[in-house]
């Protein structure tokens, strides 16, 4: 036995049983970060169905406040957090699919969050990462597109806009985008999973926020999601993809 704070956990269990908080109808997404500069992690979900993305604070014991919500565009399928405008405050990034835009609320201070400021996507736009395409040390936002089959780069300004989207081609019904180095050039690359397609693309940078064609690798069913991280410890990123028609998990070790 392991008494941690007076309780008694068996050897073997890692984890309590859950807390659930409400939420909006149909939440998508789920990302955690601290909002508000307190040092403690907050929870910033989207929820799908009600056309809102909610705060959760934390309250510095495990548990959390009551959601504060905020009207998205329609059908937003992912949420992200990075500092955009450069104020040292977390910002959130979500890609609303039936509005074909994606949405950024800047952070207004101490967890709240100014209306959203949207950026036109192409058609369908699923899922959308942050991260530094052209390495001036400003996060740059990734789109995935389900229905125009295209991945969408919006490169930061610096002042918490974006300029206009710069298309690439994917294969069809990009579902879900990750942002990493994955050559060690130390430029972002673009992995998408393409869901109608069976494969994974991978779009290497070619510099200054530019990308060049995908090279796709086929996978045993349609890809939902796709996270990218060193799986065997050889110090180089590999590619993980959940597929749900086939209930497995595909994993593309890098060469």
């Amino acid at each position: 036995m392991i008494v941690i704070s007076g309780s008694q956990i068996p050897l073997g269990t890692l984890f309590l049983n859950q807390t659930t908080y409400i939420t909006s109808e149909s939440p998508f997404a789920v990302v955690v970060a601290d909002v508000n500069n307190d040092l403690k992690l907050d929870i910033v979900a989207a929820s799908c169905d009600a056309n809102t993305v909610s705060v959760f604070l934390n309250k510095g014991d495990g548990t959390f406040f009551n959601q504060v919500s905020y009207a998205t565009g329609s059908q937003p399928r992912t949420v992200d957090v990075a500092d955009i405008n450069g104020d040292g405050k977390f910002d959130i990034v979500v890609a609303n699919s039936g509005s074909n835009a994606v949405g950024v609320f800047l952070n207004g201070g101490n967890g709240t969050f100014l209306n959203q400021t949207t950026f036109g996507t192409s058609s369908g736009p699923y899922s959308a990462a942050v991260g530094d395409v052209n390495n001036d040390l400003k996060p740059d936002m990734v789109v995935g597109n389900n229905n125009g089959n295209t991945v969408s780069v919006f490169v930061n300004k610096g002042d918490g806009t974006f300029f206009n989207q710069v298309t690439y081609a994917a294969s069809s019904h990009p579902r879900s985008i990750a942002v990493a180095d994955v050559n060690s050039d130390v430029q972002s690359d673009i992995i998408v999973a393409n869901q109608g397609s069976n494969n994974v693309g991978v779009l290497l940078n070619g510099g200054n926020g530019t990308f060049l064609n995908q090279t796709t690798y086929a996978i045993n069913g349609g890809p939902f999601f796709v996270a990218v991280g060193d799986v065997n410890n050889d110090l180089k990123p590999d590619i993980v993809a959940a597929i749900p028609d086939s209930n497995t998990t595909s994993i593309i070790l890098h060469g």
